[in-house]
């Protein structure tokens, strides 16, 4: 699990989700194999053949290799016996009920381990230890009885006991090894003695019949994943005793209405309430300091929680899928919030960020549905990748003048944004900033060098926009299907129009290119359908692919002695283009540069110009073209 804690923040929460549970069972598997096998694996194997025929039948017939012989399914310990040896009836799957003699002070490890026969055995007074893997997968064990005279129980010893429904700890035992009642699917209720200190890890992992279980206060520290998918545990009480809760304590517990924490503890670790989907509230004392990631996640019950003044950090995924949460306050002593805290909490309404928090981290706030406005504090400096995407209910934000970056993705798809106010302390909007938003207007200040890709992709309401001489590079489809958007002027601080830039801004009627710009990317403007003119500067050297295709109302256009070259399919489809004149700087005209130009009726091309395709040009643009020199065809 802890190798996991590497690529947590790579992939998707569900993804790492399912390859948490993948690798817990895969761990699980292996444990078993790597601790069913022989301990001396090097001995020599020089029994004769007699010998292994012999063992062959006897294994066939019983399912293993026992230390006493069994006899209809019985097998009795002879008086005088002190302890049972290790794999004593290993696989014995034939073996039904046992005798174990007052003698006996020892079951050793793997003793019965898959005796998946034997449905009742009586442990006597006298046995003080019960090795590891003692009763691993005795599947058909009901109950049990461990005696007061034991002190210690292995770890696995009855892990796997599928059937066993009740077992009776004595106040001799004063710790719960590891895996020691895991997989026990028919446990319905489980007294801890007030003799135990130390609950070991996944010690009650998948008993999903486990209905209540009593914690004593002699309990100072729950192990990791202890009641991990105990699906019939509805309530628990944490005794004061407890200062530790381990990481995933109660995950996957789906029935958990009700839990007490008590101020005696500290931290809440990673995954403790995961997907307790009937958990309804919780109160968090004011003696937790930290909240694990994933503390809460995929609690889709919970309506509210309490977070006190004293924690100073809230983890990541801490409240993740938490759907039916609605609002939540935090505190000022809080200075983190961790990415993806809240995401998925498609109820929350309303959420109150304190001027302690100077960072909110990636996806915090991500697909809150039903969040309408957020204030920001002036303590935050960045606003992170993703943090308010698909928060589709939000009208209003305020940005405070700390913040110097909007990260990527940050307010993406929110589809009820209608303004937004960008301070002048920004300096790069990041890509998709601002996507699928619906706002009419928009001011970036003059603070800004760097217009993201993306950034306000499919702003479709969005009429107009100041671009203040601050910026530098205009990116990949930032102004893409910025239907409504009628003019726009491109500053002289603008050297890059990135491809796509303006693509499908279908009531563009102009724009105004500044010398600055070297190069026009490809498709900057394609699909302006309603731009009417353009002057390309002196200082463009290169128009890109498709530059202008599809600018069906583009009736003129200038075209400099700086350019050397006219891309693939760059003025396609400009059926109200009527002329058009090729200055002799112009070395190569691109394949469909001009196809589908239906109202173009004379073009002027230097002989210096190689045409990729002389046919194409004639026949689709239906024009008399006339030059000095007929070129030979060539290929870019």
């Amino acid at each position: 699990m802890e190798a996991l804690d590497e690529v947590k923040d790579k992939m998707p929460d569900d993804a790492y989700l399912m390859l948490c549970n993948a690798s817990q069972e895969t761990y699980d598997r292996l444990s078993r194999e790597e601790r069913a096998r022989p301990a001396e694996q090097g001995e020599e194997e020089e029994e004769d053949e007699v010998d292994e025929e012999q063992g062959e039948e006897q294994g066939q017939e019983q399912g293993g290799d026992p230390d006493y012989p069994i006899v209809a399914g019985h097998a009795t310990v002879p008086e005088g016996v002190t302890e049972i040896g290790e794999n004593a009836f290993l696989g014995c799957s034939s073996l039904t009920s046992v005798d174990i003699p007052t003698s006996v002070t020892k079951i050793r490890e793997r003793a019965f381990d898959g005796c998946s026969s034997l449905t009742s055995i009586t442990i006597r007074e006298g046995v003080t230890e019960i090795g590891e893997y003692a009763f691993f997968n005795c599947t058909s064990l009901t109950s049990v009885t461990i005696p007061s005279s034991v002190t210690d129980i292995g770890d696995y010893a009855f892990s796997g006991c599928s059937s066993l429904e009740s077992v009776t700890i004595p106040s001799s035992v004063t710790s719960i090894g590891e895996w020691v009642f895991r997989e026990c699917k028919a446990l319905t209720s489980v007294a801890i003695p007030s003799s135990v200190t130390e609950i070991g890890d996944y010690a009650f992992s998948g008993c999903s019949s486990l209905e209540s279980v009593t914690i004593p206060s002699s309990v100072t520290s729950i192990g990791e994943w202890v009641f991990r998918e105990c699906k019939a545990l509805t309530s628990v009480e944490i005794p004061s005793s407890v200062t530790e809760i381990g990481q995933g304590a109660f995950s996957g517990c789906s029935s958990l209405e009700s839990v007490t924490i008590p101020s005696s503890v500290t931290s809440i670790g990673e995954w403790v309430f995961r997907e307790c989907k009937a958990l309804t509230s919780v109160d968090i004392p004011s003696s937790v300091t930290e909240i694990g990631e994933s503390a809460f996640f995929g609690c889709t019950s919970l309506q509210s929680v309490t977070i006190p003044s004293s924690v100073t950090e809230i983890g990541a995924r801490v409240f993740l899928g938490c759907t039916s949460l609605t609002s939540v306050t935090i505190p000022s002593s809080v200075t983190k919030i961790g990415s993806g805290a809240f995401r998925c909490c498609f109820s929350l309404e309303s959420v109150t960020i304190p001027s302690s928090v100077t960072s909110i981290g990636e996806w915090v706030f991500r697909e809150c549905k039903a969040l309408t406005s957020v204030a920001i504090p002036s303590s935050v400096t960045e606003i992170g990748d993703n943090v308010f995407f698909d928060c589709s209910s939000l009208e209003s934000v305020t940005i405070p003048s700390s913040v110097t970056e909007i990260g990527h993705g940050a307010f993406d798809c929110c589809s009820s944004l209608k303004s937004v106010t960008i301070p002048s302390s920004v300096t790069k909007i990041g890509s998709c900033a601002f996507r699928y938003c619906p706002f009419t207007s928009i001011t970036i200040p003059p603070s800004v060098t760097e217009i993201g890709d993306y950034a306000f992709f499919d702003c479709s309401s969005l009429e107009s926009v100041t671009i203040p001489s601050s910026v530098t590079k205009i990116g990949f489809l930032a102004f893409r299907g910025c239907s409504s958007l009628t003019s726009v002027i491109i500053p002289s601080s603008v050297t890059e129009i990135g491809e796509g830039a303006f693509i499908q801004c279908s009531s563009l009627t102009s724009v105004i290119i500044p010398s600055s710009v070297t190069d026009i990317g490809m498709g900057a403007f394609c699909k302006c359908s309603s731009l009417i003119s353009v002057i390309i500067p002196s200082s463009v050297t290169d128009i890109g692919d498709y530059a202008f295709s599809g600018c069906s109302s583009l009736e003129s256009v200038t075209i400099p002695r700086s350019v050397t070259e006219i891309g693939y399919n760059t003025f396609h489809g400009c059926s109200s283009l009527t002329s058009i004149t090729i200055p002799d700087s112009v070395r190569i005209i691109g394949s469909g540069a001009f196809y589908g130009c239906t109202s173009l009726t004379s073009l002027t091309i230097p002989s210096s110009v190689t045409i990729d395709d002389v046919r194409l040009l004639e026949e689709t643009c239906k024009i008399t073209w006339k030059r000095v020199l007929r070129p030979r065809k060539g290929v870019r």
